[in-house]
């Protein structure tokens, strides 16, 4: 319960820091060119470094075996920051044609294939890092990752749940918005 406790704490102190931070600089979500390529929105609740470190202190690694991890992801890094540049790529393309002034659906089915072999490419890469992850760990750190992921699942659901309350209180409902129409004109 204490390892949930300070998990909680450290996600709300991430929404904290990412909320000043982006007010800080003034940026605001409908600026973002394309949205097919915004980051998950998990990585809003925690950010990917704070999860590694949230990992590695549940996990009480030993020196050895965060050495160990520390050089499968210095292996892998490269592999998946293609992967994960290729999925951009074909993502902003993706939604360049759609938004083009004439979109043709043969292009775009094409479009879409590319970015679902880029998914799944991605995906591999990562599966593979995380298998030779696995590898390093005893089967109680496993254990306890398991347990780690389905509370952080949890929280992403609750943070969803949460945010698309917020959304709907900023979005008129249909019948609000009819009645507006008839009181109007």
């Amino acid at each position: 319960m204490r390892i949930l406790r300070e998990i909680l704490s450290l996600v709300l102190l991430a929404v904290t820091f990412s909320a000043l931070s982006s007010a800080a600089s003034g940026q605001e979500l409908e600026q973002d060119p394309a949205p097919l390529t915004r980051p998950r929105d998990r990585e809003a609740v925690a950010p990917p470094q704070m999860r590694e470190a949230m990992i590695r202190r549940v996990l009480d690694l030993a020196p050895e075996q965060e050495m160990q991890i520390q050089q499968i992801h210095r292996t892998h890094r490269p592999e998946i920051m293609e992967a994960e540049r290729q999925l951009r790529q074909s993502q902003q393309a993706l939604y360049d044609a759609i938004n083009s002034e004439n979109p043709d659906q043969k292009p775009i089915e094409e479009l879409i294939t590319e970015v679902t072999k880029a998914q799944a490419a991605l995906t591999r890469v990562r599966v593979k890092e995380e298998m030779a992850i696995r590898k390093v760990l005893t089967t109680e750190q496993i254990v306890r990752l398991r347990s780690f992921r389905r509370q952080m699942e949890q929280i992403d659901r609750q943070y969803q749940r949460r945010r698309a309350e917020v959304l709907r209180q900023f979005i008129p409902q249909q019948n609000n918005r009819k009645s507006m129409l008839k009181n109007n004109f």
